[in-house]
């Protein structure tokens, strides 16, 4: 027998089906499905809104998450094109100060030589040593303009 059958034999039993237990009955079954309710699906309801509050303040969060890694990341793509304009700018002066560096190496190699062919010089060509120092001066003159 099974557990509907069993109820409606004791409502029998207890002559739930005459017209006022039948009414009685009905009022138990709706009492108790009340306090079932009440007991069981009050607190998943309560437990619903619950989670239903933490899913939006998770949705609130992910959202502020995001809007603040596109912030970031908006900030670093800023910092990388800083970065390569700051490279370029090493690279170009990088450039500049060895193209400089090999001009005045080549200007001193060439005064260098100059004064080792003055200080060659007998003592009676004074004429060409002062040539060659006029030179070397004028040759450090330029660079100094």
């Amino acid at each position: 027998m099974d557990p509907l059958d069993r109820l409606l034999e004791l409502a029998g039993a207890e002559g739930a089906w005459s017209a006022a237990g039948f009414a009685a009955f009905a009022d138990g079954l709706r009492e108790r499905a009340r306090l079932v309710l009440e007991e069981r699906v009050t607190p998943l309801e309560q437990r619903i809104r619950a989670l239903e509050d933490e899913v939006a303040a998770l949705e609130r969060e992910v959202a502020w998450r995001q809007e603040t890694m596109a912030g970031l990341e908006h900030e670093r793509e800023d910092l990388k094109a800083e970065a390569r304009a700051l490279q370029a700018g090493w690279d170009a002066a990088a450039a500049s100060h060895e193209k400089l560096l090999a001009h005045h190496r080549e200007v001193l190699a060439r005064a260098v030589g100059l004064f080792k062919e003055a200080a060659a010089l007998p003592f009676w060509k004074l004429r060409s040593g002062r040539r060659l120092l006029g030179d070397s001066a004028a040759l450090f003159a330029r660079e100094l303009r």
